[in-house]
């Protein structure tokens, strides 16, 4: 257990109060009270369920460091779900493309809380400037503990990060564009029909022609909530993916989606798409009374042209959303101009790095490569996006 004091003052009054804040460390084997507070403030990303599974079967090596802020009345304030990881290969992909050296190795990196998250960072009921200064002072307190090379946060949404930009690059942060979850507001909508009345002549003509399509293919849709009947396949059409998409590893490994199912069985629902005994594309969902989060999809992608697979799969996910009355569809990373034209919007997401004396102008070359190549490459393809470099 760690304190950490700090003055705090009411502007307008002039009263200087003192506000102590407790750092607890957080083993989650008894996590009710964590996903009660999740639940409030956090995604699925942070959940417990989620966060043993990236723990124990994920194929990032990774050890938990999990913590949370407690004020003086006793009330959690914060969690920050936090990996010392040794090695990931979505980490690899990317710095084996953007270090300027081969022999630059950044492992281990101490983050929040990774790369197989739509969204990470840390889980709070405020967003203030004092509250981030007593997370980021303990992740830094970690890192030399733990001998960290790189640290910092991964993912994190730029409405949370945003305002606190400039502290970060004060204390020797890198801060910059990562990716963006591409996210569809559906609460208006009780319809489907309600929904495609918004879009575009030309858009609403694409959907009758997916849908006529369909329909004379004889393509079958099927939303199971046992996920577990369908991961072998699952399975084998996500290698397809993820080969198409030239990653050297396998990104899903059936471990991985056993336990992810396993943990979080109540909270997914899968999609198969289908056409007589073939079985076209899998999609993995999570549902929650706000949020649908289509987080794995797995295509055959001999036959996606031929059935249009993956605009099947989008467009049923929307559906499906409306009927359970969900707020938001977060589509996740990638396919940015597709899902553009479905109507959902760019939330950037960034990451905030540091990183040991000995070793900054190589990270510092390495995240500037990084960053500024998925600057262009969603500006390639959705065109300027506010408060990201051009």
């Amino acid at each position: 257990m760690f304190l950490v004091k700090l003055d705090l003052t009411r502007r307008g009054f002039g009263m200087a109060l003192r506000q102590t804040y407790t750092v607890e460390h957080v083993d989650l084997q008894e996590p009710i009270w964590w996903d009660s507070f999740n639940d409030e403030n956090g995604t699925v990303f942070s959940s417990s369920a989620w966060l043993a599974a990236l723990e124990r079967t994920s194929p990032q090596r990774a050890q938990p460091f999990h913590f949370r802020v407690v004020n003086s009345d006793g009330q959690t304030v914060a969690l920050c779900p936090l990996f010392l990881i040794e090695q990931c290969p979505r980490f690899d992909a990317f710095i084996q493309q953007f270090r300027p050296s081969k022999e630059w190795n950044p492992y281990p990196i101490l983050v929040s809380q990774g790369l197989y998250s739509f969204a990470g960072g840390p889980i709070s009921v405020t967003n203030s400037r004092n509250l981030w200064i007593v997370l980021i002072e303990h992740v830094e307190n970690i890192a030399k503990e733990v001998g960290a090379r790189v640290w910092g946060m991964t993912n994190v949404p730029l409405p949370i990060i945003g305002p606190h930009r400039d502290f970060l690059v004060e204390r020797g942060y890198d801060v910059g564009y990562l990716s963006s979850d591409m996210q569809l507001d559906i609460a208006a909508f009780e319809t489907f029909s309600d929904y495609r009345n918004t879009l575009s002549r030309h858009m609403r003509r694409n959907i009758n022609y997916f849908d006529n399509k369909r329909l004379r293919q004889d393509i079958r849709l099927h939303w199971t909530e046992d996920p577990g009947s369908t991961v072998t396949t699952l399975n084998l059409l996500l290698r397809q993916t993820t080969g198409k998409h030239q990653h050297g590893s396998d990104l899903y490994p059936m471990e991985f989606l056993m336990d992810i199912i396993d943990r979080m069985g109540p909270s997914l629902a899968c999609l198969v798409v289908s056409r007589e005994d073939t079985v076209l594309g899998i999609l993995l969902a999570f549902f929650s009374t706000r949020t649908v989060i289509p987080w794995a999809i797995g295509l055959d992608y001999s036959l996606l042209k031929t059935y249009n697979t993956y605009h099947v799969a989008l467009l049923e996910t929307i559906r499906e959303s409306i009927v359970r009355g969900a707020q938001t569809v977060q589509f996740g990373r990638g396919s940015y101009i597709v899902k553009q034209r479905y109507g959902a919007r760019p939330v950037p997401l960034f990451m905030a790095l540091g990183g040991i004396e000995a070793d900054r102008l190589m990270r510092q070359e390495w995240f500037a490569n990084l960053s500024s190549s998925k600057v262009q490459g969603i500006v390639a393809q959705l065109g300027s996006i506010p408060d990201l470099p051009q």
